[in-house]
């Protein structure tokens, strides 16, 4: 993450309108609303995620796990809408258990308006593990590194993932993730029509 943001905007012509019925004040004040609907992704990375070794050696442990910590910091995300808020790990066998808590912090809505404009199809999410690759996470329609969540009436969702531990030394590496989504928003602001 650079916090470098690409952007495009889009300046739309309302055109001219002639107001005609009659009102009692000198002018009119018409709420005007706008609903915008655009593809979204949210980029995430940590710079320090350890791979434990499966070895009961001390001097094999280079980094250890602490599962009551929330491994999540403060620049980890891009400015989003929907944000990986937590990232818990826990050891299992020879493996570590990876928790991501996922959240939508935005006001607006998580739907599908991009690919197929009349879908009821709410809150899905697509998540990408790019870091580590060999990771094996739980999605609605299977395991593996990518796949959909959906988003709970709260607004959040868990993901629960596995990657193996190594035979040797353990490490740091990067934890990378990205999520793809549709979403909407709603702008509105009055504005003073004033009469001729």
């Amino acid at each position: 993450l650079n916090n470098e943001l690409e952007y495009d905007d889009t300046i739309v012509a309302l055109g001219t309108a002639t107001y005609t019925a009659q009102t009692m004040s000198p002018d009119y004040k018409p709420d005007l609303s706008i609903e915008v609907c655009y593809p979204y992704k949210t980029m995430f990375k940590i710079d320090k995620f350890c791979i434990p070794s499966t070895s009961r050696s001390s001097e094999d442990q280079t980094c250890t796990i602490d599962q009551t910590k929330n491994i999540v910091t403060a620049n980890s995300n891009s400015g989003a809408p929907i944000q990986i808020t937590s990232i818990r790990q826990e050891m299992v066998q020879n493996a570590v258990r990876i928790t991501l808590e996922i959240a939508k912090i935005g006001d607006g809505k998580v739907i599908d308006c991009i690919e197929n404009p009349e879908s009821k199809d709410k809150n899905k999410i697509t998540v990408h593990i790019n870091s580590p690759a060999d990771i094996i996470c739980g999605f609605t329609e299977g395991s593996g590194n990518s796949g959909t969540i959906t988003l709970k009436s709260d607004n959040t969702a868990k993901l629960v993932c596995e990657k193996a531990g190594v035979p040797g030394k353990a490490y740091n590496i990067n934890f990378e993730a990205s999520l793809d989504y549709s979403y909407t928003q709603e702008i509105s602001k009055q504005v003073i029509i004033k009469k001729a």
